[in-house]
């Protein structure tokens, strides 16, 4: 059975995967990179800094990858462009997005990143 982690950093993921498991239609999100899979959204850990230094609130930048099955072709960037679409669309503060790859089980998959900030406060 997983811990349930409920520190500020764990908590801030939950929230933003709950948050982009509201979309419709739904793309899969994922946390946890064993669980992987094509066509889903994986989020990544986390950068942060303390602004005010004081580690009560905190700015946090989440890679997103959107990931697709091979080959890449024109197919792939298309889906990976209206899965791009729909994350823009939900309720998050996307800052930036690249066409990229990501190696699952040794094979390559298209895959776009995007970066997504948010804030986070223990106070």
């Amino acid at each position: 059975m997983p811990t349930a982690y409920t520190d500020l950093l764990n908590t801030a993921l939950d929230n933003l995967a709950a948050t982009l498991q509201t979309m419709s239609p739904p793309i899969p999100i994922v946390t946890d990179p064993r669980n992987i899979q094509s066509a889903c959204a994986f989020i990544n850990a986390p950068t942060f800094t303390t602004p005010l230094l004081k580690n009560k609130r905190i700015q946090l930048t989440f890679p997103i990858q959107l990931i697709v099955p091979s080959p890449f072709n024109l197919d792939a960037q298309r889906k990976l462009l209206n899965m791009a679409a729909q994350l823009l669309g939900a309720n998050v503060a996307i800052t930036e997005g690249r066409p990229s790859s990501i190696e699952i089980g040794g094979a390559l998959y298209p895959c776009y990143e995007l970066i997504v900030n948010m804030e986070a406060s223990s106070l």
